[in-house]
């Protein structure tokens, strides 16, 4: 038997002290005005929706999903100015995180190098997905791998934001974790900063695009 529960006037904490579980294969909708809950929100077994419309906002806390969690992000607003773009701040964890709804939404963080990070699943359905990616550790590095994997629908966009600065270096080919659903098309990933390693398409590239931006690009299955 499912758990299911809703939150309709917001959550709200006075510092970020404060944690939300969901547990036990519960599933939470929540709603309202959320932004002022700077808490930690753990989906550890269940699901958590969140729907954005103009009278609901996220939370502003770290998110960590747990191996059998899952986050569904559902937005419309393709909005890109100050104080109307979405935000998900940090997202950590190893389950499933699924973007809907033709809106644009940015992963400000997904960690820290050497230290917690995201290395789960996100599921881009539909829209636009900005995210700022944590720095890759040495062992990551050298392996020339994502950390966490992105599966692509058919139209959707993916900005991934390398940090060049730490020396992330990529390989990309039909194993790579970044790839595009079987189905999809006119899909787009574009890479910025970093080092990437062509050694062939990515899964189900065909009808899609790839592009790069202030990038390192290394052709021809050269190594690095």
């Amino acid at each position: 038997t499912t758990l299911f529960r809703s939150i309709g006037s917001g959550l709200a904490s006075t510092d970020s002290s404060s944690i939300l579980t969901i547990k036990n294969g519960a599933q939470l909708n929540l709603s309202g005005l959320n932004w002022t809950f700077s808490g930690k929100t753990n989906v550890e077994k269940g699901i958590l929706n969140f729907e954005k419309i103009p009278t609901s906002s996220f939370v502003t806390g770290v998110v960590e999903v747990g191996d059998t969690g899952i986050l569904n992000y559902t937005t419309s607003n393709t909005d890109r100015s100050y104080g109307t773009l979405e935000h998900v701040n940090t997202l950590l964890g190893t389950g499933f995180f699924n973007k809907y709804g033709i809106g644009h939404l940015n992963i400000d963080s997904t960690g820290t190098q050497n230290a917690d990070k995201f290395t789960g699943t996100i599921n881009l359905n539909e829209g636009r997905l900005d995210i700022n990616a944590a720095a890759q550790d040495a062992s990551a590095q050298r392996a020339q791998t994502f950390d966490f994997s992105v599966v692509l629908g058919g139209q959707s966009k993916l900005n991934y934001i390398a940090n060049g600065s730490a020396g992330d270096r990529f390989t990309l080919n039909e194993d790579a974790k970044l790839s595009f659903a079987n189905t999809a098309l006119d899909a787009a990933i574009n890479f910025k900063t970093g080092t990437y390693s062509l050694i062939g398409d990515l899964n189900n590239a065909t009808g899609n695009n790839i592009s790069f931006n202030n990038a390192t690009v290394i052709a021809g299955g050269s190594t690095f």
